[in-house]
């Protein structure tokens, strides 16, 4: 998705990443739900695709495409956290993790504004937004995992949070050091990428 045409493995690996975002999609709709949580999920996954998509089209064309990385940050950080502050057991919890959204946006407008730049990948932004919900996400499993009766494996937040812990821990430092390394290691830039849409494809199937 980064460089131009080509059936590289990046190539195949971004387009199978990208049409996985449907695949909780297409659940939501063949088994409407009645969790919040999750019709925000699957609402994510619908922009997901459009951005994978679109990035999809401007890599075919060999326009560039990062810029697109950067629009997404906020959607994808205010609608994981907007879902994560639907788990939360705790109303004070809740109205914290809430009130996380319009400050994170603050914070992504004054970087973006100020320090990044859209000819490369996102680098600070995406670290603060992967530490955000890292640390949200594994807060919600521990909670929550405190009052169940049942398997916890039953229950679809440990799902969403484990897939959002194993996905943006890799995927908060790979937009940096890609940043990084583009100038001068475009290959090893592109390794990384492919470790990104695989580790992207679990995060979906696991949603």
């Amino acid at each position: 998705m980064l460089f131009g045409g080509g059936l590289s493995f990046l190539s195949w690996a971004g387009k199978v990443a990208g049409a996985t975002f449907m695949f909780p999609v297409v659940a939501a709709f063949a088994n409407p739900v009645k969790s919040a949580p999750l019709r925000v999920i699957a609402g994510y996954c619908m922009f997901g695709f459009l951005q994978s998509m679109a990035m999809s089209l401007l890599s075919t064309r060999g326009e560039h495409n990062l810029w697109l990385i950067h629009l997404f940050i906020p959607v994808q950080a205010t609608m994981f956290l907007w879902a994560l502050a639907l788990w939360q057991t705790r109303e004070r919890m809740r109205m914290t993790v809430g009130m996380i959204v319009p400050l994170y946006l603050i914070v992504w407008l004054a970087l973006t504004i100020t320090v990044e730049s859209f000819d490369t990948f996102p680098r600070y932004v995406k670290i603060v937004e992967g530490l955000l919900i890292i640390t949200v996400s594994a807060y919600t499993l521990l909670t929550r995992s405190q009052q169940i009766n049942g398997p916890v494996t039953s229950y679809p937040w440990f799902w969403v949070c484990s897939a959002l812990v194993m996905y943006l821990s890799f995927g908060a430092i790979v937009n940096p050091v890609s940043s990084l390394l583009l100038p001068h290691a475009p290959d090893r830039v592109a390794f990384m990428s492919s470790v990104n849409a695989v580790l992207l494809t679990l995060c979906n199937l696991l949603f």
